[in-house]
């Protein structure tokens, strides 16, 4: 069980990175979830360290690489509507200010998760096929 100086010590640290994240992302470079708690689901009555969306491409990506092994992807070019729809939800959001549900950004980040794996896996297959000439 968790004292309260443990549980303090972890706030400040999930606080520093949100922090760090969040200067990275305006500065250009982006190198994880903004973390934003608004746009988290909570647990215990907390906010996650990842967003929804964050959270929806995770579990997309997992999707679409235990279906590489199961069942035939989408074709192709379907992902790059995927991955059009995640960042039309995106880009409606933050340039618009358009409000949506963490329900909203986890759907579509499903969609863009699984898209973007759809291009990864296919590219894998290429390789493969490259170097083994199957």
């Amino acid at each position: 069980m968790r004292n309260a100086r443990q549980e303090q010590n972890r706030d400040d640290l999930l606080e520093m990175q949100t922090h760090l994240e969040v200067t990275l992302s305006v500065s250009g470079w982006s190198f994880g979830c903004h973390g934003i708690p608004e746009r988290c689901f909570k647990f215990n009555g907390k906010p996650m360290p990842f967003c929804a969306r964050c959270l929806g491409t995770s579990i997309g990506h997992l999707v679409c690489t235990v279906g590489y092994f199961v069942f035939d992807l989408l074709p192709f070019y379907l992902s790059f509507l995927g991955l059009a729809i995640m960042f039309a939800d995106w880009y409606s959001q933050n340039k618009w200010k358009l409000y949506h549900s963490n329900l909203m950004r986890l759907t579509t980040g499903i969609i863009g998760g699984f898209a973007m794996g759809t291009i990864i896996w296919t590219f894998v297959d290429i390789l493969f096929k490259f170097i083994f000439h199957t």
